[in-house]
């Protein structure tokens, strides 16, 4: 009796599957942040940057994933959008 094989991938057949590439920014620090958002917060950037490498990881998981690492050459700050204030519950005084 035939004993059947289970799927398997290989290399380049996962990397076909996965044409999409993960980005990693580089190269602005947090100290560069003039008015940075508070915690919660979303902010708009617009980044210019450089693709600087490319390459593959290999994850815990088997999966392979594409990668490009991106200097940032310059970014423009956009608009902060607030995070939602928690509303307290309150209690009504009774008199």
């Amino acid at each position: 009796m035939a004993l059947s094989a289970v799927p398997h991938h290989d290399e380049a057949e996962q990397m076909d599957l996965l044409p999409a590439a993960h980005v990693k920014f580089t190269g602005m620090s947090a100290a560069a942040l003039e008015d940075p958002a508070d915690l919660g917060d979303e902010q708009v950037f617009t980044v210019r940057a450089k693709c600087v490498g490319e390459g593959r990881v290999l994850r815990k998981d088997g999966e392979i994933r594409n990668t490009r690492t991106m200097e940032v050459l310059d970014v423009t700050f956009g608009a902060i959008t607030k995070a939602p204030t928690d509303q307290q519950l309150s209690i009504p005084d009774e008199d």
